[in-house]
């Protein structure tokens, strides 16, 4: 079923896709059209991050929903869904584009995470393996911009 969807995309398509194999997940989950984001490594890592984000927050101050709460799961959501978008977008100028606003979201999600630290919404346990979920989504995000970048 799988080579069956590949060669209708390919045909269909073109080349799938020319992102190299160091970026791309080696058994896409089960039900997918070949070559969308879900096949990036760094799409996947963003979307756990987002599910951790989530369930962190569930546990914040109800005063909250609609301020720090809000904008650090906008934030979080940001990340993924950016990827997404410049991936499907034309060109590698505009991926890249929507790549530096998942890098820059994450940043903010990072933020955000300190200020909920800070307001003692997070222990800092919870707080560093957020953190840690951050720092492992950047590392190939950023490798993916400089890839991008190098093909300019």
């Amino acid at each position: 079923m799988r080579e069956e969807a590949v060669s209708w995309a390919e045909e269909f398509l073109g080349d799938v896709d020319d992102i190299p194999r160091q970026f791309r997940v080696e058994e896409p989950r089960q039900g997918y059209v070949p070559g969308g984001p879900r096949d990036l490594i760094v799409w996947r890592m963003a979307m756990e991050l987002t599910k951790a984000v989530y369930s962190s927050t569930k546990s914040w101050p109800a005063d909250e929903r609609y301020s720090l709460t809000s904008q650090v799961r906008r934030s979080v959501v940001s990340v993924p869904a950016n990827i997404a978008e410049g991936h499907g977008r034309s060109g590698d100028r505009e991926f890249l584009h929507h790549l530096s606003i998942a890098s820059g979201s994450l940043r903010e999600v990072e933020t955000l995470l300190e200020v909920a630290r800070d307001a003692e919404y997070l222990q800092d346990v919870q707080f560093g393996e957020l953190m840690v979920m951050c720092e492992q989504t950047r590392r190939p995000l950023r490798g993916l911009i400089a890839y991008l970048r190098g093909k300019q």
